[in-house]
């Protein structure tokens, strides 16, 4: 219970002053700060109070500040919401004339962190302002959704020049020119999911569709570099997004001699030579590894059948 009171009597419980009206006025009051997580995904801080006891009219200003402290850093007021109501003698005591305000903010705005309300008071009576201590709720502590991955673990966007069909490096990871995508955790986020395609420029990829369970990521072309992410894939439930899945698109770039096996060169019946020679084909990554069940192109440009260097299309780790 706190307690608001301005008398002019004398008195040795509440504060005194002596205006020319020697009105008295006195209230006490009681009711408790309390902060939710509310749809569609919005965080909302709910201020409550009502009266024990009333001398006097007083005009009541009650208070609902939302607070927010980003993880790492400070607590701040993100939103600040107030209400004002007059309470006389007449006014009945106890939770049935419960006056309450709400400050709401969207989880999108401030992402990872915890929220707080703060219930302020303050009152004017017989000309003379009041305020009492401030109350503030527990924590409720807000995460983004987890980021979507790919359907098939171990197996990563590259640009295949639009071929079909999954290519493995001889480490195991499998390439593909499109992968099947699906939601993280909710982490208590509402609603269905929607996705959002995020590229540093168009045209690196598409979404089959943004409305689905498992969309598939069609790479369009490849990455600027090895591990550059010029593709970020969020899922979106009514605005709250989750933290992104990167995307780093790979592609086979050039073509290597390994230093075994060895080339074979071999006579064949009738006349000339059947020679086999081994290459390995690199993507962006060469820490990936080569590829392996991989067919490309030879071209045989002069008399001494060289074989050009073939270009075609390989990522890394998560969201690569």
């Amino acid at each position: 219970m706190r307690k608001l009171a301005l008398l002019v009597a004398t008195a040795t419980t509440y504060l005194c002053f002596a205006p020319s009206s020697f009105a008295q006025c006195n209230m006490t009051v009681d009711g408790e700060p309390s902060v939710a997580r509310t749809g569609p995904n919005q965080a909302r801080a709910t201020a409550t109070l009502f009266p024990t006891a009333i001398v006097g009219t007083w005009t009541v200003t009650l208070r609902a500040k939302l607070l927010f402290t980003p993880s790492g850093g400070s607590e701040q007021t993100v939103q600040d919401q107030p209400t004002s109501f007059t309470w006389t003698s007449s006014t009945p005591t106890g939770i049935g004339s419960s006056r309450s305000v709400t400050a709401s903010d969207a989880l999108e705005s401030h992402g990872n962190g915890s929220y707080r309300s703060r219930e302020e008071v303050s009152a004017v009576c017989g000309g003379f302002p009041f305020t009492i201590s401030p109350k503030v709720s527990s924590s409720m502590a807000i995460s983004r959704p987890a980021y979507p991955d790919y359907t098939v673990a171990g197996k990563y966007l590259t640009y295949m020049g639009g071929q079909s069909g999954t290519y493995t490096t001889v480490a195991g990871t499998q390439f593909s020119n499109t992968v099947a995508l699906k939601v993280g955790a909710t982490n208590g986020a509402s609603g269905s999911a929607t996705w959002d395609l995020i590229q540093s420029s168009p045209g690196y990829a598409s979404l089959s569709c943004t409305s689905c369970t498992n969309p598939n990521l069609t790479a369009n072309k490849e990455s600027d570099g090895c591990l550059v992410y010029n593709v970020q894939v969020k899922t979106n439930y009514g605005g709250f997004r989750s933290e992104p899945l990167y995307v780093a698109i790979e592609r086979p770039k050039s073509t290597i001699k390994p230093s075994s096996p060895p080339d074979l060169h071999e006579p064949v019946l009738g006349g000339g030579y059947l020679s086999q020679i081994f290459y390995e084909t690199r993507g962006l990554c060469s820490g990936q590894g080569s590829l392996k069940g991989y067919s490309f192109n030879e071209v045989f440009s002069n008399i001494d059948n060289t074989v050009d260097t073939v270009t075609a299309n390989c990522p890394s780790s998560r969201g690569a």
